[in-house]
């Protein structure tokens, strides 16, 4: 039996600001107290041939002491285990999962602000190739001994006398979540029915004083056909008055619970999850109020590459006069329209290659395009173009630090450009494992699932992934972020379900907070496009990461078999470096780490181009010879661009606010705007596109009203 957790916060203030008047010293909370308790158990079997295996895979976690300077903070605990049971049937893992993790932290140890949060998360996942179960439990506190998470605070009794009125400011965000993967019917366990697979998160509770937070939702039970569940509230604040000394306490308890069952009777490849969890954050400040979490997050330069033979890249069969889209450039997350023949990104290949510009080029002629679907082998021709696979930016030079010597694994430091692995944005492979000279492309072929990613309803063709990161990473959610045409113009019109035609593919991205200091370029590449090192001749190398030199050759300085331990003929399908514990070191310190996805293996070719690794899958390495799954789970399709940004965002988050007058998303209001209008004058544009050229009141037809708007606010600059 799993039982309750409680996670108690005890906080004795002694001096404070004082009501009414100037405080007579600055209050400093003090940890005079405090211990823990962390338990979680697991449970793995996977089954062949329909046989429970003897090899049933058990692991549980204790923990009960705080230690000090956990990851830099004040005080913390955690665990967190993967129970696997797997097989090897015919060259692919036949795996089953059962995950538990719980964290608790204390910081702010003699300041004004007292930050604690927490977190516990049960899951159970299988990509099993016959029958299975698994079950997870997490919680805090030993029912038998009452031992529990609990802090006491105090301020120094000295700077204000007893008796003094003093404001406590409190703000907490928190979160329950469940998930179940529905599953086919009919399926036996046992020689009966299989249990119905769940997620539990029984008694969430959150008490300040005793008074309860939580809404009662925050506690569910939920079972197929029920698909998922997400309770969240952000900034719920407000303020104790507190006569010093003073006692503040603070209760947390939950239990998660999952747990999938499946025999199978001879299917192949299902997958199935199940996962519980609970999270969230707590401030105490004395004197001001704590700052809130942002419920919009800054923007950051988001910017993508697209892939080759989508509607709108240039070398797209058969074309239909949209073809804009150098597949080697970089290009801003809604830029301006790009011109008729097309045009370079702000981030031109060109500049990686001594000022050459890789084929294709925008505004030459067709007879220098890829030649998709012509049947050939990829080998003889992948070396004329280049796919721009992955790109990402630094503010140091990872050659300059290895010719001095520093190598990795890298320490963490207060960077503009890296960030962690935390709140994630990816975009799925939405064709096929065969080269573009097999006519397996975008704009013909579904994703692997058989998905048209990027329509407007769905705004999928990227998405948003939240992670719990503390080792084993953890995912927390998948959500849509933005269809094609809210990444750019150009890519307009948005593929309908199932129509290939008008479909296209972000092939990598990237999100710097800070473009002007993150000024050093890396990039990978396809291997059905690798282009050349513009001074020996040879091929660029799909599994390696180069970084752009100004007028010289691009510099390899990510090996896959030095770095990341996978063979040399690996392709990987983008990266960004991110910060990410390292659990295989004492006190787990962050460092630099970089996460990646892998290509399908192209059946055309001789090498395996996923190095054996599932392209539903993100990896992780710290870029000392390993790698390994960033968490357990597996995705829907093969994963094609990753970049990192600081917190969960929905497509409108991206999307700056529409400029009235401003027809060419240039962000100004001139002439220019006058001649967009008038250019496309009489165009309409499928509902949900309202920046198309011309729609100065993005209302998606363009007409008498768009000149209008134009003259309405002639001379403005777009926020």
């Amino acid at each position: 039996m799993v039982h309750p957790r409680t996670f108690v916060v005890l906080l004795s203030l002694a001096s404070g600001v004082g009501v009414g008047g100037p405080a007579l010293a600055l209050p400093l909370w003090q940890v005079t107290n405090a211990d823990v308790h962390l338990e979680g158990e697991g449970r793995a079997d996977e089954y062949i041939n329909n046989n429970p295996l003897p090899s049933v895979v058990q692991l549980n976690a204790l923990r009960d002491a705080l230690i000090s300077g956990f990851q830099g903070l004040s005080y913390g605990q955690r665990y967190g285990f993967d129970a696997k049971d797997f097989s090897i049937v015919g060259g692919r893992e036949s795996v089953v999962v059962a995950s538990s993790k719980a964290k608790a932290t204390i910081d702010g140890d003699g300041t004004q602000l007292v930050t604690i949060e927490w977190l516990i998360r049960a899951s159970a996942e299988s990509d099993a190739l016959d029958g299975y179960d698994a079950e997870s439990h997490a919680r805090i506190e030993d029912p038998a001994t009452g031992d529990h998470f609990f802090v006491e605070l105090e301020v120094n009794p000295l700077s204000v006398p007893a008796g003094t009125a003093v404001i406590v400011y409190y703000s907490w965000d928190a979160a329950t979540r469940g998930f179940n993967r529905i599953e086919p019917a009919g399926q036996l366990w046992s020689g009966a029915p299989a249990p119905l697979d769940y997620a539990r998160m029984l008694g969430a509770s959150l008490q300040i004083d005793g008074v309860e937070q939580l809404p009662g939702n925050f506690s569910f039970d939920i079972q197929p056909p029920v698909v998922g569940v997400d309770n969240t509230l952000k900034n719920q604040s407000g303020t104790i008055t507190l006569t010093v000394p003073a006692t503040l306490r603070v209760d947390i308890r939950g239990i998660a619970e999952s747990g999938v069952f499946q025999t199978g009777g001879g299917f192949t490849g299902m997958e199935d999850a199940a996962s519980a969890l609970y999270f969230g954050k707590i401030r105490f400040n004395v004197g001001t109020p704590p700052i809130p979490t942002p419920e919009v997050p800054q923007t950051p330069a988001i910017d993508f590459s697209v892939d080759i033979a989508g509607d709108t890249e240039l070398s797209a069969q058969p074309a239909d006069g949209d073809e804009v889209f150098d597949p080697g450039d970089v290009y801003l997350w809604r830029s301006a329209a790009l011109p008729p023949g097309g045009g370079n990104g702000y981030k031109n290949d060109a500049d990686a290659f001594i000022g050459t510009d890789p084929f294709p080029v925008p505004g030459l002629p067709g007879g220098l395009l890829p030649p998709v679907c012509n049947g050939g082998p990829i080998g003889a021709v992948s070396w004329h173009h280049l796919d721009l696979d992955g790109h990402d930016a630094l503010e140091f030079s990872l050659s300059l630090a290895q010719q001095l010597g520093n190598l990795p694994p890298y320490g963490y430091f207060d960077s503009a450009c890296i960030n962690g692995a935390d709140y994630l944005l990816i975009s799925f492979e939405d064709d096929g494992a065969l080269p573009y000279t097999q006519c397996d492309v975008p704009s013909t072929t579904t994703a692997s699932s058989g998905w048209t990613y990027g329509s407007g309803g769905a705004r999928d063709e990227v998405m948003g992934l939240t992670l719990s990161t503390s080792f084993p990473a953890a995912l927390l959610n998948f959500y849509p972020v933005a269809s094609e045409s809210q990444v750019h113009v150009s890519l307009t019109p948005d593929p309908p379900p199932g129509a290939e035609a008008d479909d296209d593919d972000v092939d990598s991205l990237d999100a710097p907070r800070d473009v002007t200091a993150c000024g050093y370029r890396y990039f990978g590449v396809d291997h059905e496009a690798t282009h050349v090192d513009p001074f020996s001749g040879a091929a660029l190398e799909p599994g390696a990461i180069y970084e752009v030199v100004p007028g010289g050759a691009p510099v390899k300085v990510i090996d896959p078999r030095l770095h990341l331990g996978l063979p040399s003929t690996v392709d990987l399908a983008d990266f960004e470096f991110v910060w990410l514990e390292n659990a295989s070191l004492h006190g787990s310190p962050v460092q630099l780490a970089l996460i990646f996805a892998v290509h399908p293996d192209d059946p055309t070719t001789i090498p395996d181009e996923s190095a054996g690794l599932s392209p539903r899958r993100l990896y992780y390495s710290h870029l000392t010879g390993s790698s390994a799954p960033l968490f357990p789970g597996i995705l829907p399709d093969p994963i094609d661009a990753v970049t990192s940004v600081t917190e969960e965002m929905t497509g409108l988050s991206f999307v700056p606010p529409l400029c009235q007058g401003d027809a060419n998303n240039d962000g100004f209001v001139n002439f220019a705007d006058v001649t967009s209008v008038l250019a496309n004058f009489g165009n309409t544009y499928p509902a949900g596109v309202l920046n198309g050229p011309g729609d100065a009141n993005h209302d998606g037809v363009i007409n008498f009203g768009d000149v209008t708007t134009v003259l309405a606010n002639f001379g403005m600059t777009c926020p």
